[in-house]
């Protein structure tokens, strides 16, 4: 028998017997899982967004959450908000604003800044790094600074009217959210590498277009591509990743050739 079908068939007993027991907290975990195997196994996504928002559902609305309900609750939306796709960035506020409460009532001295931005406590730094709760906070933030160069993106054109200034603003924003997530992540003792290097495929996105407004130089996005390529080589070899490195330092050098040739007006005058 498949496993998979195995597995399925052990989560309906055991959401049965939570919701017996009148755990809900167990209960959500179940549909945690229960909708990570769906995804996994390629079912209709309607499936385990179903079960996400009964599990979000579950937990939402308590004045005071065990730390594992915690977690479970900001895995079950951060995963609802990738399943959803666009239109995310009010749940990955919601995981983060959860996240940083939950760090605070252990001891962490963890805030959020404009926009997202997670600012870190200065040195000595973080007193527990070893929490679960921090390597989710990189990913809503890198998700959610995701969600910020999307919005610059479409933004560009309206903004292209007005002064250099006010088109370079989300995108700076976007960065520094970026910027925030990659700092995170290295803080954390069980650090995701290839979390790393998707943020900084995306920051180094972001700092190209910077470049192309002339806030940012051509070697620093280089450098930033360069060490994402490096980190998906070492780690999970993520071939498409690295292809989109690659044709992002192909703008990037395109960008300071035409900066550095001559126009053709000066080409034609002796």
């Amino acid at each position: 028998m498949d496993s998979s079908v195995v597995a399925t068939k052990l989560l309906k007993e055991g959401l049965q017997e939570a919701e017996v027991w009148g755990d809900p907290d167990t209960r959500a975990l179940f549909l945690l899982q229960g909708a990570r195997l769906d995804t996994h196994r390629g079912l209709p996504r309607e499936n385990s967004t179903s079960l996400l928002q009964e599990a979000v559902s579950l937990l939402s609305g308590h004045s005071c959450l065990p730390p594992g309900s915690s977690v479970t609750l900001a895995q079950a939306t951060l995963l609802l908000s990738d399943l959803r796709g666009t239109g995310s960035q009010a749940l990955h506020l919601l995981t983060q604003k959860l996240l940083q409460q939950q760090l605070c009532v252990l001891g962490e001295s963890v805030s959020l800044g404009e926009s997202g931005r997670v600012i870190l406590p200065p040195a000595p730094g973080l007193s527990n790094i070893y929490l679960p709760h921090l390597p989710l906070l990189a990913k809503a933030t890198m998700r959610l600074g995701h969600c910020l160069a999307v919005q610059a993106m479409t933004s560009a054109p309206a903004s292209s009217v007005s002064s250099p200034r006010s088109s370079s603003t989300p995108w700076v924003c976007a960065q520094e959210v970026l910027q925030s997530a990659l700092l995170l992540s290295q803080a954390c003792a069980t650090r995701d590498r290839q979390l790393e290097a998707d943020i900084l495929y995306c920051k180094g996105m972001v700092e190209r277009c910077l470049m192309s407004l002339s806030d940012f130089q051509p070697q620093t996005v280089a450098v930033t591509l360069l060490e994402s390529i490096n980190i998906s080589l070492s780690q999970s070899h993520n071939l498409q990743l690295i292809r989109k490195c690659y044709l992002e330092m192909a703008l990037v050098y395109l960008h300071q050739w035409e900066q550095s040739s001559p126009a053709p007006q000066d080409q034609q005058n002796p």
